[in-house]
């Protein structure tokens, strides 16, 4: 039996997917290579703790935090069946990972004694990592964050813009700034600073549609750039996108370290240049800024 279990376990050790057991409490049992390759988190931070506990706490598209309602495990275990979702869990240096779950009770002689979760990448964000692959040579790329800097937001932009103005197409912008900063780095210091940034990148590029682009605009400001989508749609995505850095973090000691950003949200007009749409993007971040921050200004 314990060579039969040994071997059983090589098997789930070597798939690509994060596989995990937990117990009727929802403690983690068993954790996979998968699971720590996907989390960041080892078997040995996991087991014997609740899956809730500061590890995935899994968010749903409308940022609900599915830990404390409809968890996907409590659903198998309650209802005594598969549940299947689509999730962004909590990866441990503190950015939130699209990710595919699959929930079944684990039953012995009848009676259910846990669940197993299997989860996935979100294949439809891979072209996100390849379309930032492509940006590798440094003159288009931001070296702290890997995303797209400055430089190549401004050709994009104005190609884009000429799209617009030729056909019809639509396109909008999400100027983002990152909250509490200056305070985080005051506190922590410069590297914790960085930390943050690459964090709240991070979740831009996962959070974001595969076909959009998110570059470093400033120091701590990122732009999301959205074609072909609706004023409906770029509200339901910039609050998307709000909630999940809100709900971001990574620990340090005995704090974890999260902050909100302040986004300026506009819709591309025939007549704009790259200037008149950013002043308007920065003018409505700005707003958001003096009422409080982790908010979207739309105008």
């Amino acid at each position: 039996m314990v060579s039969d279990n040994n071997f059983y376990r090589e098997i789930l050790d070597n798939l690509y997917d994060g596989v995990y057991f937990v117990d009727l409490a929802r403690k983690i049992t068993y954790w996979n290579k998968g699971a720590e390759r996907l989390t960041g988190y080892q078997a040995g931070e996991v087991l014997g703790r609740c899956c809730s506990d500061n590890i995935l706490m899994h968010m749903d598209q409308q940022g609900t935090n599915l830990c404390v309602g409809r968890c996907p495990l409590m659903i198998a275990l309650s209802e005594n069946r598969v549940h299947e979702a689509e999730v962004y869990l909590h990866h441990k240096e503190g950015h939130r990972l699209p990710v595919c779950v699959r929930v079944a009770p684990l039953i012995k002689e009848g009676k259910i004694i846990g669940a197993v979760e299997i989860f996935s990448d979100n294949t439809s964000k891979i072209l996100a990592l390849e379309r930032i692959d492509e940006l590798k040579g440094a003159i288009y790329t931001d070296p702290l964050t890997g995303v797209a800097n400055r430089h190549f937001l401004e050709i994009y932009l104005a190609t884009h813009l000429r799209e617009l103005q030729d056909n019809d197409h639509s396109l909008a912008v999400a100027l983002m700034n990152i909250d509490q900063l200056d305070t985080v780095s005051g506190i922590h210091g410069d590297d914790v600073r960085d930390e943050v940034i690459q964090m709240v990148a991070k979740t831009l590029l996962y959070g974001s549609r595969s076909f959009d682009v998110v570059g470093r605009w400033d120091q701590d400001t990122f732009l999301l750039i959205m074609s072909n989508i609706t004023e409906e749609k770029v509200e339901i995505v910039t609050n998307r996108l709000r909630l999940l850095i809100k709900y971001s973090g990574f620990s340090r000691g005995n704090q974890i370290i999260g902050v909100t950003a302040s986004s300026g949200v506009t819709l591309a007009e025939a007549e704009d240049t790259e200037e008149t749409l950013m002043q308007r993007a920065d003018a409505l971040m700005r707003q958001s800024q003096k009422t409080g921050g982790d908010r979207v200004s739309m105008g």
